[in-house]
């Protein structure tokens, strides 16, 4: 009940996400009337049946809902085929005949703080009196399992040491299973609830502490150091690991409808063309690429740009739910570092920490491929591959920051968000990109297509620096003044114009305003190369440093047999000195 989304909507593909849970409506069961489905983490109800005498009224189980919907004529079939999907493996319980000879636990168990000298500790004293140490009252009596027999002793006694908290998570048959760990998040979890009421979740340190006292209750297994109990946890939990992305991308076959370029049509209700359907595609491939292989290059964030109110978050929630946050994530922040490991969609909600920081923290931020942290409860520090992708919303008219960080935005403008389409598909979108992946497909745009789709796309949304104006008039002006060079075109017909003329004649600021920090070249320079020029030093004369307008780009020439074509298969991307390609 704790993974409905790993194994509900591959047995209601049509189910809609509700908080934690899904429900299913009356015409993707085939139903006549107002009859859903309700599928929660605490219960299942099918209102079909509830107010028809049935005994349950309308109660159901997962098992139910298999037999009855896959079909599974027996609840062993049924129960196989949901092991399969929440990545459980079932084995027989040997016959009675094969059973190894088992002790049977003490049932007269010490008062709680009344054991004897050393008996807390697993070291002293006692065990040779012939005493059968272990044991539970009758509540909590394990029945026959040779817990004891394999627990390491001293004197007769379980000796504090981590390997016996371990083989107890693994022997006794209260905890056996009850702890795995995420590969995904690197989080140790309680599979189910535990003898002290914890329900199913994130591993805490009250489950720590609870534990060492169910052991000695149960096993008079006494652990003084809570980093001991922590430790055979690790170790246990470690023997028992899973993804669930991996899992989650792998729930269903493609069916062979292509829908990665079209899905952001079909939530958003926007006009499909070649740029939506670039980003679209690549998107959704380079989630699957990042959870496939962590560390991957797809330094990207797909903007979603609407009104406030409009639950543009939404949508990315169901795409990635439950490994979805929508807090701000704070460039070199510690905590979004560690963030970052235990989502697969991070967003960046309006933007609010993308515009507070500088162009050269936002490039590195969204360029790393690892993350240093410390995880929850962790000793140390640890580099872990990242495998979450950025996403940010806004409201705002201009976001983009006009530099060279802004070929990694793709935004996209929206008036309408379709999330149960979204929730519908999403098993689908990751069953396509992994097909296109192991096809060997390229899953970020070429340098021309950046050029021609989404460099387009972003003028709109950028935010230009005044003094762009100032220059880009001063140098595209197509009529002569009275203190230009008469010997010289007019400016819209030069190549050059070295930086004392934009300072002086362009901007009018004297050589003694000139600030020594560089901002001012800096600021120069961002608004030259958006209007087309280059940073340029003459070779002969006076070797004027300036800017040297770009020539018009020439048509690319058609793609000839064997090259690499749109959405075609992947080529390793060529480096011009440029390390922001993907690798």
């Amino acid at each position: 009940m704790q993974a409905l989304a790993v194994w509900v909507p591959s047995l209601f593909p049509h189910a809609i996400a509700k908080g934690q849970g899904f429900r299913v409506t009356s015409k993707a069961l085939g139903r006549s009337l107002q009859e859903d489905l309700s599928i929660m983490p605490e219960g299942i109800v099918d209102f079909g049946v509830a107010d028809m005498g049935d005994a349950r009224q309308g109660r159901r189980t997962p098992i139910d809902l298999v037999m009855e919907w896959l079909p599974a004529s027996k609840p062993k079939d049924a129960l196989h085929w949901l092991a399969q999907r929440v990545g459980v493996v079932l084995s027989e319980a040997p016959k009675a005949a094969e059973r190894p000879k088992k002790m049977r636990a003490n049932t007269q168990a010490p008062a709680r703080g009344a054991l004897d000298a050393g008996g807390s500790g697993g070291g002293g004293g006692g065990g040779d009196d012939g005493h059968d140490w272990g044991g539970a009252d009758g509540d909590d009596d394990p029945g026959d399992v040779d817990v004891l027999g394999r627990l390491v002793k001293h004197r007769g006694r379980p000796m504090d040491c981590r390997e016996n908290v371990m083989y107890c998570l693994q022997l006794d048959p209260v905890l056996k299973g009850m702890v795995r760990q995420n590969d995904f998040t690197h989080l140790i979890e309680r599979v189910r609830p535990t003898p002290w009421g914890h329900p199913a979740g994130e591993w805490n340190e009250e489950d720590d502490l609870m534990l060492g006292e169910y052991l000695l209750r149960t096993w008079r297994l006494g652990v003084k150091a809570t980093s001991t109990l922590r430790n055979g946890v690790l170790m246990a939990a470690r023997s028992d690991k899973y993804n669930p992305i991996l899992d989650l991308i792998h729930a269903q076959k493609w069916d062979g409808v292509e829908r990665l370029a079209h899905w952001l049509t079909d939530v958003y209700e926007i006009e499909e063309r070649p740029y939506t359907r670039l980003i679209g595609k690549c998107f959704i491939m380079g989630m699957v690429q990042r959870a496939l292989r962590p560390g991957c290059k797809f330094d990207y964030m797909l903007i979603i740009k609407g009104e406030q109110g409009l639950k543009k978050s939404t949508a990315f929630r169901q795409l990635a739910y439950p490994y979805f946050t929508d807090n701000a994530i704070r460039m070199g922040d510690k905590d979004s570092l560690m963030a970052m490991q235990l989502v697969w969609v991070a967003e960046s909600a309006e933007l609010e920490s993308l515009n507070k920081s500088e162009t050269t923290q936002i490039k590195q931020f969204l360029s790393a491929q690892e993350d240093l942290f410390r995880p929850p409860y962790g000793a140390q520090l640890i580099k872990a591959k990242r495998h979450a992708v950025n996403v940010g919303t806004t409201n705002a008219d201009e976001f983009l920051k006009d530099a060279t960080g802004d070929r990694r935005f793709w935004p996209l403008e929206v008036s309408v968000v379709n999330e149960e389409v979204l929730a519908t598909q999403r098993l689908q979108l990751f069953a396509e990109a992994l097909h296109r992946l192991e096809q060997g497909e390229r899953y970020w745009p070429t340098r021309e297509e950046e050029r021609e789709l989404v460099f387009p796309e972003q003028e709109k949304f950028k935010r230009t620096d005044s003094w762009e104006d100032i220059i880009d008039e001063y140098v595209n002006r197509d009529t002569p003044d009275k203190h230009d060079d008469p010997n010289l075109p007019v400016n819209a017909k030069r190549d050059f114009f070295s930086r004392a003329e934009i300072y002086e004649r362009a901007l009018l600021i004297k050589a003694d305003r000139i600030d020594g920090a560089g901002n001012m070249d800096t600021r120069i320079g961002n608004a030259m190369k958006s209007l087309g020029f280059d940073k340029h030093r003459e070779t002969a004369g006076k070797r004027r440093r300036g800017f040297l307008r770009r020539p018009p780009a020439t048509p690319a020439a058609p793609p000839v047999g064997g090259a690499e074509t749109r959405f075609g298969a992947a080529v390793a991307p060529q480096s011009d000195g440029d390390d922001d390609l993907p690798l």
